[in-house]
């Protein structure tokens, strides 16, 4: 899991995201992962942060065994509306799984 993590970089540093600090915790539980990630201090309102959320989220999800993930995003002026579509991705892919559209 931290292997598919530290393959995404942050923007402006161009470590890996969880060397870091964007993702604050992971936790893995019977293919269930919970993920927090938070923006960095001073960030709050880069807007390059918001895909690298998603995009995270979608790396756990695509890894073997997992069932679910759980991903939380905070300290950004948009973590409300990014915890949201993080939430619809789980919908979306929970769709074409059972051969529905996304």
């Amino acid at each position: 899991m931290a292997a598919a993590l530290r393959k995404l970089k942050d923007p402006h540093t161009g470590e890996d995201i969880v060397k870091g600090g964007f993702v604050r915790s992971f936790e893995v539980q019977n293919g269930n992962v919970r993920l927090v990630m938070k923006a960095p201090d001073g960030e709050e309102h880069c807007p390059q942060y918001v895909p690298l959320a998603v995009e995270a989220k979608r790396s756990i999800m695509a890894l073997p065994g997992v069932k679910a993930v759980e991903a939380t995003f905070t300290g950004h002026i948009q973590a409300r509306a990014v915890n949201e579509a993080l939430k619809m991705l789980d919908e979306h892919t929970v769709k074409r799984r059972k051969g529905g559209r996304s």
